[in-house]
């Protein structure tokens, strides 16, 4: 049960109520890119050679089948990644446009148009995976008030016209079959895809039922590589969980009053946005009765201001709306007492997302 605080403003939130969506300390193996190793050259070493000093003092590079060293690497100017290693393809294809599916997507928003496509009949499918309940081997408490975040997402993804389909607590297995099943569908009749993730996590993990996975399994399933009737198109996902195990007391503030065709190449990467419910390393705070914290306050923004403003721009009210309407009111526990949340906001946009352009009609 919630209970105001009159003097600040602010929603104080009662212990007994009150919970995180806590990480373990499962550890899972990351993987790791090839590096240069037993002698072979990276590619930064490719055109080191020694350099010899002419009579005038300037230094030439040897001649090779009648070219310098420079005019050699001239004509093999390339760009160099900043890893150790040379890079390797995500959809495990052999060319810049691929080899298993080599047939041009054609763009669902022109190039140079200024917000996303969004007139399809249906926008598209909003993937709700709640987790409440786990199994005992995780060590997770149950997620008391994810069920009303769950509800609210339905309600109102249902009125903005998408197609929404909810899971509760998938295990592992359960849900790898289900985001294979959503990453292999035909969105060429959409105009994007929403996933809301809730449950435990840590800093680059999410938790199902069962068992801990690496976060990228979800985001990825979903890129240009994985999902090509989704390429060009935003994919959004929105996360509550926690990433870490931080605490944020806030710092006090005082406010002082006075044409033809054309081809180009997309990142598979481009075109995704995701709103986590915090910052890395932090807690995410939920309520038992009323959800998280996060979630409510998305849901808040988009119900008041989704038809003036995009996304990123709505990204800020919710982090306003968030550290305006909530704080943890632990008394009881000081290490816990007067805690404060922040959301964050990733994308690779290449256009401004609006549900509603302001050049459609609606």
């Amino acid at each position: 049960m919630e209970e105001a605080n009159a003097s600040s403003g602010v929603e104080s939130i009662d212990i007994s109520n009150l919970s995180v969506d806590e990480h373990s300390a499962s550890t899972v193996e990351s993987q790791m890119s090839p590096a240069c190793k037993n002698g072979a050259k990276c590619p930064n070493d490719l055109f080191k050679s020694s350099e010899t000093s002419g009579a005038s003092g300037e230094e030439l590079s040897p001649v090779t089948n009648g070219k310098t060293q420079n005019e050699i690497e001239a004509e093999h100017r390339y760009d160099a990644a900043d890893a150790g290693g040379r890079g390797y393809l995500s959809g495990g294809e052999s060319s810049a446009f691929g080899s298993s599916a080599r047939g041009m997507v054609e763009a669902h928003t022109a190039l140079k148009s200024l917000y996303y496509r969004m007139d399809s009949k249906k926008r598209g499918y909003c993937l709700i995976f709640n987790h409440k309940n786990f199994h005992p081997k995780v060590n997770m408490n149950i997620r008391k008030g994810t069920d009303k975040d769950r509800d609210d997402i339905q309600k109102f993804f249902s009125q903005l016209n998408f197609i929404v389909q909810v899971f509760n607590d998938l295990t592992l297995d359960q849900l790898r079959k289900e985001i294979d099943y959503y990453s292999l569908m035909n969105h060429s009749q959409y105009d994007c895809l929403v996933v809301f993730f809730l449950s435990h996590g840590e800093d680059g993990i999410f938790y199902a039922q069962d068992a801990a996975f690496r976060h990228d399994e979800l985001f990825d399933a979903f890129d240009g590589h994985n999902c090509k009737s989704l390429a060009g198109k935003p994919k959004i996902f929105f996360i509550q969980a926690c990433r870490g195990g931080k605490l944020d007391r806030a710092v006090m503030m005082v406010e002082q009053t006075d044409s033809p065709l054309s081809y180009y190449k997309l990142p598979a990467t481009a075109d995704i946005f995701t709103m986590w419910s915090t910052v890395p390393g932090y807690y995410s705070w939920r309520n038992t009765t009323n959800g998280s914290w996060f979630i409510q306050s998305l849901l808040r923004v988009l119900r008041d201001h989704i038809t003036q403003f995009d996304l990123g721009s709505l990204h800020s009210l919710v982090n306003r709306t968030m550290i305006s309407q909530y704080e943890s009111n632990t008394p009881g526990d000081p290490s816990m007492h007067g805690m404060k949340q922040v959301s964050s906001f990733v994308s690779t946009s290449t256009h401004l997302l609006h549900f509603y352009p302001p050049s459609a009609k609606h």
